[in-house]
């Protein structure tokens, strides 16, 4: 099956008789295997076989990346590119509007503690005069304490909202209001294909902590709510650094660290096994130590440790020789042998192997990645705009002799048809290569059904 679809794709493209050197040379691009039917909501009935089949040679074939770099110039950039705006400007002015929170929360603690501790001090120093005097001195200091507190409730309760505040409190809802609408119209039309998705829920997360953290607006935040924001922030980092992967050559590297991380995870438990085991035999030997005070923080300690940070001169040295001194050299090494050479290597070998894999695999996967993203735009809302109609024509020409102007340039680069992972001039090698193999592989398709064909009418006789 895969052989009779590189057959048809090869057959989409279209070279002219010209000389490959000369202006006049062409290429036409036939996407009528690709494009959508006339149905409501379109069906990619070619592009969901590809993807279901996962197949490399339809995924990586000149006439679908043409097609996703067209598809890509006329609509999928701009609302890319918009979109990307859009969530920088939250992600800027809601990082902005956290620092200066929490910047004002700490110094309110500050002034709080600053001003217990002044109270306290007079209050020890009022007890050694007499009785007359302390009843006055205390009705005095009552007074400013009563002030100092009525003042400090103020000043953190209520703060008067600054127009700065309000403004970049509105800008942060509005945008974190279209990007909600967008999430329930893409669970719209995902339906059950939208919870399968991981990234979804911690959307939805970054959302929740956002939300809970700017209202109300004119109180002071709790430390729940600095707490929401610090995973609000954390949270849109990531999903930042995850947005990234449709450009072409970060989307690769993203890609990779994504297989490499889930390789590292699988491998989690057998290293959580380890730091136990050593943790449990530290807390035991070094008790007295306050790295390895309790167990739990004896496992943190210990995975630090495999780091290479353990602290030798302070355990080993200048400790002296007390009790298992012996036994906890004996100990250290085998540590060292273990944790530090034998699974950081083992660790640092698959990161190696896995990177080599998938940097050949990670371009087949962001090209999957792309073709499921043009099916989204098409099937949204987006695709009844004037402005991002389908065009009737499914041909596509192009000259490749022809001098590119730098917006061309620019929108291939941003389709990824200049980057490490693709070449035209590479393609243009292989053409006569990819030709001869076509027709060998037509006549062997042709000679084996003949010879099925002779050997069932020699049953048939």
């Amino acid at each position: 099956m895969p052989d009779n679809a590189k057959i048809l794709l090869d057959r989409c493209v279209v070279k002219s008789d010209d000389k490959p050197q000369s202006l006049d040379y062409q290429i036409t691009y036939d996407f009528f295997l690709l494009e959508p039917t006339g149905s409501k909501p379109p069906m990619f009935d070619g592009l969901q076989a590809i993807i279901d089949n996962n197949d490399e040679q339809c995924l990586t074939h000149k006439l679908c990346k043409k097609y996703f770099s067209v598809k890509w110039r006329e609509k999928e950039c701009y609302l890319y590119l918009a979109y990307l705006f859009i969530y920088l400007c939250f992600h800027v002015l809601f990082n902005v509007r956290v620092a200066l929170v929490c910047r004002c929360y700490n110094t309110s603690d500050a002034e709080s503690e600053n001003t217990t501790s002044n109270n306290v001090t007079m209050l020890n120093n009022f007890t050694m005069l007499n009785n007359v005097t302390m009843l006055n001195n205390v009705t005095m200091l009552n007074n400013v304490t009563m002030l100092n507190n009525d003042t400090m409730v103020t000043s953190s309760n209520y703060v008067k909202p600054d127009q700065a505040r309000l403004i970049t409190t509105t800008v942060i809802v509005i945008v974190i209001s279209f990007i909600i609408l967008k999430e329930l119209f893409q669970m719209h039309i995902q339906r059950w294909r939208y919870f399968k998705q991981v990234s979804n829920y911690f959307k939805w997360t970054l959302h929740v902590c956002v939300l809970y953290f700017v209202f109300p607006v004119e109180n002071k935040r709790t430390k729940r709510q600095i707490v929401s924001a610090i995973i609000a922030i954390c949270i849109s980092w990531f999903n930042l650094i995850w947005f990234l992967r449709r450009v072409p050559d970060i989307g690769t590297y993203i890609l990779t660290l994504q297989k490499v991380f889930i390789t590292l995870v699988k491998m989690l438990s057998l290293i959580v096994l380890f730091c136990m085991a050593f943790a449990s035999i530290f807390y035991l030997l070094f008790v007295k130590e306050s790295r390895f005070a309790n167990f739990p923080i004896a496992i943190i300690s210990t995975f630090v440790a495999m780091l290479g940070d353990f602290s030798y001169d302070h355990l080993f040295v200048e400790g002296g020789h007390e009790h298992f001194h012996d036994f906890k050299l004996v100990m250290f090494i085998v540590f060292i042998l273990l944790m530090v050479v034998l699974v950081n290597n083992v660790l640092i070998g698959l990161a190696v192997g896995d990177t080599d894999r998938v940097m050949s695999m990670a371009k087949v996967q962001r090209l999957r990645q792309q073709m499921k993203f043009i099916m989204e735009v098409e099937s949204s809302l987006f695709s009844k705009l004037a402005c991002f109609k389908r065009k009737k024509d499914t041909t596509h020409t192009e000259y490749p002799n022809h001098k590119k102007s730098w917006a061309d340039s620019f929108n291939r680069l941003l389709a990824g048809e200049i980057n490490t992972f693709y070449n035209e001039d590479d393609e243009g090698d292989d053409e006569g290569v990819d030709d001869v193999l076509t027709l060998h592989k037509i006549e062997e398709m042709m000679q084996t059904r003949l010879e099925n064909y002779h050997k069932k009418m020699m049953q048939d006789c």
